[in-house]
């Protein structure tokens, strides 16, 4: 209970101090400046409580913390006793040094740009503080950041320093307060937080260093398990904070000095999965490029589904589009459009490794169970992501506490101390929670709290209501990896009828390896593409862009990179200056395909071109084989470059090489339903897939170099065509429907949706992965086709090395009698051959 009337304490004189104003309150007390009465430089910070309110054993208290009275960083105790007020009602005083300055919520609210030297004196001072409770056996129980005062600076003293200090360590805190909190788990968010929200563009490079070794300091190394891990295993009785500290600062110094001197190597493959950069701002500001391919599709307020070749780029657009790092790293992600939502994410392993056992088929109880679960990880970075932008931005969170007391009953309990940061409250309860429904088995519950299936709806209209800054704009839910087997079938059907839900202001963008990896049913309602939801496959998407697209977008990511080379760091160095300008056509490149044989030993896929045109949407890929060529041929002088055709053709073939062998090591991908018995096919899946591969690169490799030449743009030219086109209905039995599904889910062909019309019947075409061009010794150009009839194309999948033999013999006589390919007259005898 706070003091009714604090004014009526102004003017009051307690030890020969006179109280003249209100510095401000706690839970239950505030805070009086008080000056001598004739020494009016002679100040103290006077704190009032009601006697009632102090719990028992106060006054012992206040003995520990006078142990510390000489340590600088403590803020010094320095009497206390009983007054009563007008009334006759006992209150209890206690005197402390006064410090003049503001508290640390007052110090951030006013700079918004930290600098790295506060931040080592700020975390300096707390690691002293610690020391000595340590030493005395003393816990403050309470250290946020209106218990850290920052004082003004001191014209006394040559570098007029500010000095930072810790106060109120619960000295005749209310009786009914909450548990204390670890002293380290506090620092270590405070300082974490902090230290992340720093710009790293405007910093040096020993400030980078030292803010990487600070937050591997105190995120890890300061906390209390990890000390207490490593004072068991050195059999000491406490870690050195101070020591391990000065030791990260000197280790970040020299690796400043090292970095300077180029000794510090960063790669142009460093940081190929999103989940590596963490949370470097640095590194997202470095690598992350805004003009992502198939924009429109991560920004539209539809529901979408977006697959691609795995090392797309899906994941790291997910992540850099969530207001987390946007205020993380001071500004928006600069994609087309995401200035106007507000994204959220979650990776579905987050769910898969809480209940890795889920099984095949669930009752009501475990779906709700892993409904609630469901929301709770969307909570917990909801307001992660909050709490990012509270840091520049405080405001009341007291319609949350509201909103969860409606849904959780006697199990969410507010903070009862003053100061506690909401949404670090938050973020620690739901984290509790989540942990509490992991653990728990759903038959002994009869309810769950967060089940319902609209939660987020409701939860984005209150928060509308509370939050100025939402403005109308929607919540985007980046939901990464749901794909099965990750996630079974019984789980895509619990969750799916969130995620299909039709809304107005919430919108889920899903990530899946394939357009067949996800469950397309809403209860028993099948999902319509288009209807439902969008459906993007951004290996598709590469091969519907133009050349100077495609070239602009990989350009955009390879500067990024080319300049994490020590010596091209200062130079504006493209593909082109690289790799060369190609100097061939597609034409070209064909013709002379054909003059040599196919022969390899002739330069033919070389330049920025050849490189461009591989490009299937994985950019990871790219990025190694890019790698590759720049350090294993050790090209680090400018005049050295381009690198020299024959060496890029020769690393280019190796790699379609071995992505071809590894096609070979797929498993059977007939995940739907897990009790089929496949014997086998199982058993040889990957080999047939790689043989499928081998016949139709021999097909179209024996269209381009023995057939007869084809008119093409005006003149003759040979049939290039890395392309399988239908040319009736496609209708699979389930043995080839199972090739063909892992043919595309690997990526090892690409499917063309937009595909064609025959007789008004939509069948797709399938592109060969163009990184597989340079090693089939084809052509890059997507004018032709090998046009097949379903029943051919079942032929290819089942039996691929006879099929090829067919094909051969199929041409000639097609070609001896001239008739079409496109006639329709496909099918001459393959039953007969042998």
């Amino acid at each position: 209970m706070l003091i009714e009337n604090p004014t009526q304490w102004v003017g009051k004189v307690i030890e020969e101090y006179e109280l003249k104003s209100i510095l401000g309150n706690g839970k239950i007390g505030y805070v009086f400046l008080a000056e001598h009465k004739v020494l009016a430089e002679a100040k103290r910070a006077c704190k009032i409580i009601r006697s009632d309110q102090l719990k028992t054993g106060w006054e012992l208290e206040i003995q520990k913390v006078k142990a510390l009275s000489s340590v600088p960083q403590i803020v010094d105790i320095q009497s206390w006793g009983e007054i009563l007020d007008e009334k006759g009602d006992s209150f209890t005083y206690i005197n402390y040094q006064y410090i003049d300055g503001e508290n640390l919520t007052q110090y951030l609210s006013r700079e918004k740009n930290l600098s790295i030297t506060f931040l080592q004196a700020l975390g300096e001072a707390l690691i002293y503080a610690k020391h000595a409770c340590d030493a005395m056996d003393l816990k403050h129980g309470d250290l946020h950041e209106g218990n850290i005062l920052i004082s003004k600076p001191d014209p006394r003293l040559p570098d007029n320093p500010i000095r930072i200090y810790v106060t109120d360590f619960g000295c005749g805190g209310s009786r009914n307060q909450l548990d204390p909190k670890p002293d380290s788990q506090q620092v270590s968010s405070i300082m974490c937080r902090l230290l992340k929200s720093v710009r790293i563009d405007q910093l040096e490079a020993t400030e980078r260093s030292i803010r990487e070794k600070l937050i591997i300091f105190f995120g890890k190394e300061f906390t209390d398990s990890y000390r207490m891990n490593v004072s068991n295993n050195i059999e000491s009785t406490n870690l050195n904070l101070w020591s391990l500290y000065k030791k990260r600062i000197s280790e970040a110094q020299v690796d400043a000095a090292n970095a300077g001197r180029g000794r510090s190597e960063i790669n142009v493959d460093d940081y190929l999965n999103a989940e590596a950069l963490g949370y470097r701002q640095d590194e997202w500001q470095n690598l992350f490029v805004p003009e992502i391919l198939g924009a429109s599709a991560f920004t539209s307020r539809n529901v979408t589904v977006i697959t691609g070749a795995r090392g797309c780029g899906k994941t790291m657009a997910f992540r850099r589009m969530t207001l987390f790092l946007d205020e993380l790293i001071g500004e928006s992600s600069g994609v087309q459009g995401a200035d106007g939502v507000l994204g959220f994410y979650l990776n579905c392993r987050d769910i898969v490794e809480a209940f890795p056992y889920i099984p095949s088929k669930l009752h009501d109880g475990q779906r709700r169970q892993l409904i609630h679960y469901f929301h709770l990880c969307w909570l917990h970075e909801i307001f992660r992501a909050f709490g990012q932008r509270n840091i520049r931005e405080s405001l009341s969170y007291e319609w949350v506490y509201n909103w969860l007391e409606k849904k959780f009953g006697n199990e969410f309990e507010r903070p009862l101390l003053t100061g506690v940061e909401p949404l670090t409250f938050l973020s620690n309860f739901l984290g509790n929670q989540k942990e509490k429904c992991r653990l728990s088995q759903s038959k002994k519950l009869d309810h769950w709290n967060l089940d319902q299936i609209d939660l987020l709806d409701e939860l984005y209209a209150v928060a509308s209501e509370n939050i100025h800054w939402i403005q109308g704009k929607p919540f985007f839910f980046f939901l990464d990896d749901y794909t099965i087997p990750l996630l079974n079938v019984a789980l895509q059907g619990t969750l799916n009828p969130i995620i299909f839900k039709r809304r107005a202001n919430l919108f889920f963008k899903i990530s899946t390896e394939a357009s067949n990896s996800f469950l397309r049913m809403n209860g028993k309602k099948a999902l319509e593409v288009t209807h439902d939801f969008d459906l993007i496959d951004l290996a598709n998407e590469t091969l519907h862009i133009e050349y100077e697209e495609r070239a602009d977008l990989l350009n955009s990511i390879f500067r990024r990179r080319i300049k994490r080379i020590e010596e091209f760091r200062e130079l504006s160095l493209g593909l082109d200056e690289i790799l060369g300008i190609s100097d061939w056509s597609f034409n070209e490149q064909a013709r002379r395909l054909r003059s040599s044989k196919g022969s390899s030993s002739k330069a033919i896929y070389y330049g920025s071109k050849a490189f461009i045109s591989m490009w299937s949407s994985d950019v990871r890929s790219m990025v190694q084989l890019f790698n590759e060529l720049v350090r294993s041929l050790k090209v680090k002088d400018v005049s050295l470059l381009p690198i020299s055709p024959i060496d890029q053709q020769s690393r280019y073939s190796d790699s379609g090489g071995e992505f071809l062998n590894l096609t070979e090591t797929i498993k059977d991908t007939g995940f739907w339903d897990e009790d089929v018995n496949r014997g086998t096919t199982s058993k040889n899946f990957g080999t047939k897939l790689k043989d499928i591969v081998q016949a139709f690169i021999a097909i179209c490799r024996w269209e381009l170099i023995e057939q007869p030449l084809i008119q093409n743009q005006d003149r003759e030219n040979p049939k290039q065509a890395f392309r399988i086109e239908i040319i009736d209905a496609l209708e699979l039995t389930e043995k080839t429907q199972l090739y063909y599904n892992g043919l595309l889910r690997w990526h090892v062909f690409l499917p063309d949706w937009r595909g064609r019309s025959v007789r008004g019947v939509m069948t797709p075409r399938i592109f060969l992965n163009q990184r597989l061009i340079p090693f089939a010794r084809i052509s890059f150009s997507k004018k032709d086709s090998i046009s097949l009839s379903n029943k051919e194309f079942q032929q290819l999948l089942n039996e691929p090395k006879k099929f090829e033999r067919y094909w051969k013999e199929k041409r000639r006589n097609l070609t001896k009698v001239k008739v079409p390919p496109e006639s329709g007259q496909a099918d001459l005898g393959f039953d007969k051959m042998e």
